[in-house]
């Protein structure tokens, strides 16, 4: 076994053996994977992915500023990224840091 896959109780539809998910985990070579999928608009009611001081966050949709949620000068998206909730850590990591505790924020 190579990972173990989080799903969202909220979301019957995830397949818990998604092939997918299972086989770009394991060719990532990363410890953990995010599924993300391109945000509709600015006022969809979903978690963003986004970059902030190098790090990887997720915004939950009721945390977002108006700022989080405008298009850029081209039209995009300023996030265009939702976060589906669906993770992937792979049992290395789940074992090397099982036992510690999360940073407070």
């Amino acid at each position: 076994m190579h990972s173990l896959e989080i799903i969202p109780v909220d979301n019957p539809l995830a397949n818990p053996f998604d092939p997918l998910m299972a086989s770009a985990h394991k060719n990532s070579g990363y410890d953990c994977i995010i599924r993300a999928c391109h945000r509709k608009n600015a006022e969809e009611s979903v978690g963003i992915i986004a970059v902030e001081k190098e790090r990887l966050i997720i915004l939950e949709y009721s945390e977002l500023e108006e700022s989080q949620k405008k298009r850029i000068g081209n039209g995009k998206l300023a996030y265009p990224y939702a976060n589906t909730g669906l993770l992937s850590f792979s049992v290395a990591f789940i074992q090397k840091n099982g036992e510690r505790r999360a940073p407070s924020s």
